[in-house]
């Protein structure tokens, strides 16, 4: 089994296809959200683009990578994501954006459900609480809990509705849960896609073999 020090030293090594474990060049938007399924991400071109409402990064301010996890904690990032993320083009930071995107749209979808993207929308927009029109409403779901869970009372007056087995939870806790959640699976995805390309470039293909 290769430690995390070793993981942690492989990642400092540049790696092209980090972002894209593949290799190729990252999908567009439009790719993404076909593959990913129509289920769970909403065609949002019909929906008006909302205005100043730019999110230059995922950051939200509780950086864990600091302290040595290979996964932040905050913005679930990679370690190396961090660290080079001024210096991605538009199209690196855009497959960042949608492997994130696409993660915590798993773990909301099966929490809860938008019935009303429209509501949530103006609810966000009225609160003033920031999230990214191009997403899937899952996600603002997530900013609106994020931000609001302990004075939301109503969630069907945002749009949003848990699923049974949900329902008897406190929005605080579910919180709690869907980010441990978010977390856990962006870890498993740097361990499955991410680590190995990096111990390879670190140390050859001699060591992988012996993983």
């Amino acid at each position: 089994m290769v430690s995390r020090l070793a993981l942690r030293r492989a990642a400092k090594q540049p790696l092209e296809s980090a972002v894209n474990p593949s290799g190729d060049k990252p999908h567009s938007p439009q790719k993404a959200r076909s593959d990913t399924g129509s289920v769970v991400f909403y065609r949002l071109c019909k929906l008006p683009s909302m205005p100043n409402q730019t999110i230059k990064t995922p950051c939200v301010g509780l950086c864990s990578t600091v302290y040595g996890d290979l996964v932040c904690r905050g913005c679930k990032r990679y370690h190396h994501e961090v660290i080079q993320w001024n210096g991605y083009n538009a199209e690196e930071k855009q497959a960042v954006w949608l492997r994130l995107e696409q993660l915590l749209v798993q773990v909301m979808a099966s929490k809860l459900q938008v019935f009303d993207a429209h509501l949530l929308r103006q609810q966000l927009e009225n609160r003033k609480i920031r999230f990214m029109p191009h997403q899937s409403p899952y996600c603002w779901a997530y900013q609106l809990i994020a931000r609001g869970a302990r004075v939301i009372s109503k969630l069907d007056a945002y749009g949003l509705a848990l699923l049974p087995e949900f329902r008897e939870r406190s929005l605080a806790d579910l919180r709690d849960a869907i980010d441990r959640e978010f977390f856990l699976l962006s870890e498993a995805h740097y361990e499955r896609y991410i680590a190995p390309g990096f111990l390879k470039e670190a140390f050859g293909p001699a060591l992988i073999a012996t993983v």
